[in-house]
């Protein structure tokens, strides 16, 4: 019983030490226990315990800053949280940079961007950011009169220019999308460019749509045209194909790349009754020239 009272003494002393010296307001300590093993979970009579402690950041991860961007300055961002505060962001020259998967500079920040910083919140209430992600706009409508899904424009390219691209949906609509500097190009998982698009490519865009109509893209995929379907002839090199859309002509070469079952294989292994799928570029006569070639199995005539 002496025990116990000499504990709880001690308990509220010492939360009163701390009270007195005002280190309330900036300490950096979690009571989590006792001497003893004794848990810290109210003191005796009721009196409330006293938990001290740096508060998380805004963005509640500790170690992550994530915000819209409200100012930028110099080598510093300043974002507006969730939570409606301001948090500067401080960049190095070992801070990496990261946009759509692909590699990004510090000028590819702009007003307004949302950014996700990973690194060390600093005394001064700043962050000190390693790494740092541009966000795409998530569009606040999930469809719109062109088709597409909201931050997404895919379709068949009617039109192309330098600075813009008219694509044709699924639902028949045509969507401009407007290119910038600041637009990334990717075709077959490489990088690309701008002047890799020609008419009759499928892309698929990621951005914001506009409010007057067009389509403001952060990033292009250039889809290559594929055939897929069941093999109902070789000849040398060229394939005869029964797809949904009919018979059509697969093209090969020595460059052509040939998987089966995701292993390298080569154009012995295709043969009438396999399914293949081949990927490439379209020839005006509809047969398509293999840059790559699937095998996909046997068909079972089910």
């Amino acid at each position: 019983m002496r025990k116990k009272i000499t504990v709880g003494i001690l308990a509220a002393g010492l939360v009163l030490l701390l009270v007195l010296a005002g280190a309330g307001a900036a300490a950096a300590y979690h009571f989590t226990g006792m001497p003893g093993g004794l848990p810290v979970t109210g003191l005796p009579g009721g009196l409330p315990v006293l938990r001290l402690g740096a508060d998380d950041k805004d963005e509640g991860k500790g170690n992550e800053a994530e915000g819209a961007v409200t100012d930028i300055s110099g080598t510093s961002i300043t974002l507006q949280t969730k939570a409606g505060t301001s948090v500067v962001v401080v960049t190095s020259a070992g801070t990496t940079f990261t946009r759509e998967k692909l590699n990004a500079v510090f000028s590819d920040i702009h007003m307004g961007d949302k950014v996700e910083a990973k690194g060390t919140p600093n005394a001064d209430g700043t962050f000190e950011a390693t790494s740092l992600k541009i966000k795409l706009p998530e569009a606040e409508d999930k469809s719109n009169e062109a088709g597409d899904k909201g931050n997404e424009a895919e379709g068949q390219v009617t039109e192309a220019g330098g600075t813009s691209i008219v694509v044709q949906t699924k639902s028949g609509a045509s969507v401009t999308l407007s290119i910038s500097a600041g637009t990334t190009f990717s075709k077959d998982k490489q990088e690309s460019s701008v002047l890799d698009v020609h008419v009759g490519d499928k892309v698929e865009a990621k951005g914001t749509p506009n409010a007057d109509g067009t389509f403001s893209a952060a990033s292009v995929k250039i889809k290559l045209p594929k055939i897929e379907g069941t093999v109902t002839s070789v000849t040398g090199q060229d394939i005869s194909v029964d797809t949904k859309n009919g018979p059509q002509t697969v093209h090969s070469s020595e460059t052509t790349t040939v998987t089966k079952e995701k292993r390298p294989s080569s154009l012995a292994d295709v043969a009438v009754g396999v399914r293949i799928k081949a990927q490439g570029t379209l020839n005006p006569d509809g047969s398509l020239v293999a840059t790559s070639l699937a095998i996909k199995g046997q068909e079972t005539g089910e």
